[in-house]
């Protein structure tokens, strides 16, 4: 008795681990027999996938926070020392939006890349 309790604890664990090691679909889509994924390039999901059924793009300027490490000298010290101030750096990305129609069976897919790199991938309705 203890046995077959011991089994089914086993077997729950086993189960357990292989679903977390599925790709979680919000993160990769199927094309046929292949398999894309945030990360991938323009290249490869074209490779993959073919054409997109419709393309949009723009570009857009964002701002990020840098740390920059200067050297200063210290005349009280009489010695150098390094110093890290944060400065602001403007950044262009260039945004692509793929859009996929697999048809009224499938739902659409939404592909994200910035700069050439796949970044997001989403679901919309069902296609037409």
């Amino acid at each position: 008795m203890i046995m077959k309790s011991y089994r089914r604890y086993a077997w729950a664990l086993i189960a357990a681990v292989v679903l977390l090691m599925l790709p979680d679909p919000s993160f990769a889509f199927r094309c046929g027999t292949r398999l894309v994924s945030e990360g991938d390039s323009k290249y490869e999901v074209i490779h993959k996938c073919g054409e997109p059924d419709y393309v949009e793009s723009w570009e857009e300027e964002r701002i990020q926070r840098d740390f920059g490490l200067r050297r200063e000298y210290d005349p009280e010290n009489r010695r150098y020392t390094w110093n890290r101030e944060p400065f602001l750096v403007k950044e262009k990305v260039r945004i692509e939006e793929w859009t996929y129609n697999l048809g009224s069976t499938q739902f659409m897919r939404y592909l994200r890349f910035e700069n050439g790199i796949l970044t997001k991938i989403s679901t919309g309705d069902k296609g037409f």
